[in-house]
């Protein structure tokens, strides 16, 4: 598996990836034109291609949970028409299935898209289609992507993320999933963005 962009971007690229088994994870954020995204960080399949890809805002799945600023995730990318496979082939890997939630500002702004490629459950099933508790998969990852806000502003750094390791309300929507996700992993997950804000 490979790896590209800022370290600590990376660190939580490669935390959220393994949280999810994902084949990727990867952070688009929104360019300072407001018209397109950029790939900044990703791990896993395809990242050293995918990071500094710039495509326009609302093409692809990406671009389309940018400008609508809503969570996605799609079980059949074959299947969607705002799929944009040719930037997936250009990375030499086509995910089958994928999660994506935007990332926001305190004023409310999408400010970028993280993105989970092909994420599998514990028994090993690969997609998301047709499966309960992808709502719950989405819910955890748009919280994941909150905190993540928090590690690119680094606006909030004295709120810590610490905190959250304890977090009730989280780790009850951890519970429901379907993939019955080890809490300890999620936990860990937290406390490893916690320490990214912490050390920047």
């Amino acid at each position: 598996m490979s790896s590209a962009g800022p370290a600590e971007l990376v660190r939580a690229c490669s935390d959220i990836r393994g949280l999810y088994g994902a084949a990727a994870c990867s952070i688009a954020r929104v360019t300072p034109e407001g018209d397109a995204l950029r790939f900044v960080a990703s791990d896993g399949a395809g990242a050293t291609e995918i990071v500094g890809v710039r495509m326009g805002l609302g093409r692809g799945i990406a671009g389309f949970v940018a400008l609508s600023g809503q969570p996605l995730a799609v079980g059949d990318v074959t299947r969607d028409a705002r799929f944009a496979r040719d930037v997936a082939e250009s990375t030499d890997y086509v995910p089958a299935a994928l999660l994506a939630v935007p990332l926001v500002d305190e004023a409310g702004d999408v400010t970028g898209v993280l993105s989970v490629l092909d994420p599998v459950r514990d028994d090993g099933a690969s997609h998301l289609a047709g499966r309960s508790g992808t709502a719950a998969e989405l819910a955890v990852l748009s919280v994941l992507g909150a905190r993540l806000s928090v590690v690119l502003t680094a606006t909030e750094r004295e709120v810590g993320l610490a905190t959250l390791a304890g977090d009730d309300e989280l780790l009850a929507a951890i519970a429901t999933l379907a993939a019955h996700r080890d809490r300890d992993a999620v936990r860990a997950t937290i406390v490893g963005l916690a320490r990214i804000v912490e050390e920047g």
